[in-house]
């Protein structure tokens, strides 16, 4: 089987942490789709991402920031939670092996 994700789309938000010796950088990057629907009329959809980057994934933390085009290679990974209710989620995350900054917008 293989989990193999990669985006490119612009950052909505982005934090970088330091945990001990790590750096971990989380962000949210926005990726388009475009199509045309029956009335002939052009539609774009945008979805979020949840990204996640530890250490070497992370090239060029600092200009990682809002409104940033970058590249994200990585692995879909289901991350699970009790919410105040008592009740599980689940949520998809980007866990990324090597985030590219490609150009400010």
């Amino acid at each position: 089987m293989i989990n193999s994700v990669e985006i490119q789309g612009i950052v909505g938000s982005a934090t970088v942490t330091e945990i001990g010796d790590s750096k971990v950088v989380r962000l949210s990057v926005a990726t388009d789709t475009v199509y045309t629907n029956k009335e002939k009329e052009k539609v774009v959809e945008t979805t979020w991402h949840q990204v996640e980057g530890w250490n070497k994934a992370v090239k060029d933390a600092e200009a990682i920031k809002k409104g940033v085009w970058v590249n994200v290679k990585g692995r879909l990974r289901a991350r699970r939670f009790t919410d105040n209710d008592g009740g599980e989620r689940v949520f998809q995350q980007i866990l990324a092996s090597e985030i590219t900054v490609l150009e400010a917008s």
